[in-house]
């Protein structure tokens, strides 16, 4: 989730840089940016969510024991 986020980030800039060329080209690129800023900010609250369900410490976001066990896989 935190790769997507960061994937997201990645796309409003790019789009925002875009911006900038003819106003048709610009509207498309504002109308992308907008609609990855809401999906940027919607993934932020459900990480928060998901922290909270799993009983992350917020403070130093150390993983709890039980998310340990859990084996890792690649995407």
């Amino acid at each position: 989730m935190c790769r997507t986020i960061f994937e997201r980030r990645e796309l409003y800039k790019f789009q925002m840089n875009c911006a900038n060329d003819s106003a048709s080209d610009a509207l498309v690129y504002q109308t992308i940016a907008t609609a990855t800023d809401k999906s940027h900010e919607m993934m932020k609250g459900w990480l928060k969510k998901i922290l909270k369900i799993e009983a992350w410490d917020q403070t130093i976001f150390t993983m709890p024991e039980a998310g340990r066990k859990k084996p890792a896989r690649a995407l």
